[in-house]
């Protein structure tokens, strides 16, 4: 972790705290997709999930607090032309 302060002109001087993890490990999406798998939302969304863990364990050690047990994914919302049922 690393602090460094930011001087901007004209502007109040803040605070940055970066936190530069490892990088994710995408083989298993590439191999998958390699093997003929297709591109769809259920992929985006397994890979997004992936990523997104590591962001929550990234942010509870820059915190110092244990991460959420939990993740509560936000409720879908249905637009004027969706057909209800429908994947999205």
């Amino acid at each position: 972790m690393q602090t460094s302060t930011w001087r901007t002109r004209g502007r109040i001087p803040f605070a940055l705290w970066l936190c530069i993890g490892e990088p994710v490990d995408l083989t298993a999406v590439r191999a998958a997709v390699a093997a003929g798998r297709p591109i769809d939302a259920q992929l985006l969304r397994e890979t997004t999930e992936q990523m997104m863990a590591r962001v929550r364990d990234q942010l509870s050690e820059l915190r110092g607090v244990p991460a959420p047990r939990a993740v509560h994914p936000a409720p879908r919302r249905e637009l004027p032309g969706d057909l209800s049922g429908s994947a999205a």
